[in-house]
C-alpha cells in the first residue's frame, strides 16, 4: 500500500544521505561533491516526510547511520559508491512511477527526486569518477611497464592495492574496467620473477 511505499522511499533517501554523511565525516565537511549532495538529500527526506504529515502519519526514523558504511580509502572510491547509490535511487522510483494508483502528490515528489538523482547528483559523481579514472590510468601508464613491472621495484607497487579497489568499484558502477589493463594482468607474473627464490630481477 501507499504507506509501505512511502516508508521504503524514505529509507532509500535516508540511505543515500547517511552514505554521503559518512564520507564527509571521513574527508571533511566541505568535500566536493558530497557536501552539496548531502544537503540535497536532506531536502529529499523532508519532501517525503511532508507526504507522511499530509496523511497524519509519523515518518520512521532512519534505519541507516554514517557508521552503517565502511570507511572509504579515497574520495574517488567514495564517488564510485555515489554513482551506484544514485542509480539505485533512480531505479527505485522507476519501479513505482508507472503505477496508476499512485496519488498525485506522491507522484510529483517521486518524479522530482528521481530527476534530481539523474540530472544533478549522478553527473556530479560521474565527473568526479572520470577525473579519478584518468589519474589512475596515468599512474598505471607511468609507474609500470607493459609487462607489469613497477619502475621503482616491488615496494612501489603496494599502491596497486588502492588502485585495484578503485578499479573494482569503477567496474561495478558500469564504467571502464581498469582491471583489464595489461599492467594489472601481468603484475602477478612480475611478482613471481621478482620475489620467489631463484627468480630474477626485472626493472629494479
Amino acid at each position: 500500500d501507499i504507506a509501505t511505499l512511502l516508508v521504503d522511499a524514505l529509507q532509500e533517501e535516508y540511505k543515500a544521505q547517511m552514505l554521503y554523511r559518512s564520507v564527509l565525516q571521513t574527508f571533511g565537511a566541505e568535500t566536493a561533491p558530497f557536501a552539496l549532495i548531502e544537503q540535497a538529500e536532506a531536502r529529499h527526506v523532508e519532501a517525503l516526510q511532508m507526504l507522511f504529515a499530509r496523511r497524519q502519519m509519523t515518518p520512521p526514523a532512519s534505519a541507516w547511520a554514517p557508521g552503517s558504511f565502511g570507511a572509504f580509502d579515497s574520495v574517488p572510491l567514495a564517488c564510485a559508491a555515489g554513482v551506484v547509490a544514485e542509480r539505485e535511487d533512480a531505479d527505485f522510483y522507476d519501479r513505482y512511477l508507472p503505477r496508476t494508483d499512485l496519488p498525485q502528490d506522491v507522484r510529483n515528489v517521486f518524479t522530482n527526486l528521481q530527476k534530481a538523482s539523474l540530472e544533478n547528483h549522478l553527473p556530479a559523481f560521474e565527473r568526479c569518477l572520470a577525473s579519478a579514472t584518468i589519474a589512475a590510468e596515468l599512474y598505471l601508464d607511468f609507474a609500470f611497464d607493459a609487462d607489469g613491472a613497477p619502475y621503482e621495484g616491488p615496494g612501489y607497487a603496494s599502491s596497486l592495492v588502492a588502485v585495484a579497489a578503485f578499479a573494482g568499484l569503477l567496474a561495478r558502477s558500469g564504467r571502464a574496467n581498469l582491471l583489464r589493463n595489461r599492467r594489472f594482468e601481468r603484475y602477478a607474473d612480475y611478482l613471481v620473477h621478482e620475489l620467489l627464490p631463484g627468480g630474477y630481477t626485472l626493472n629494479n
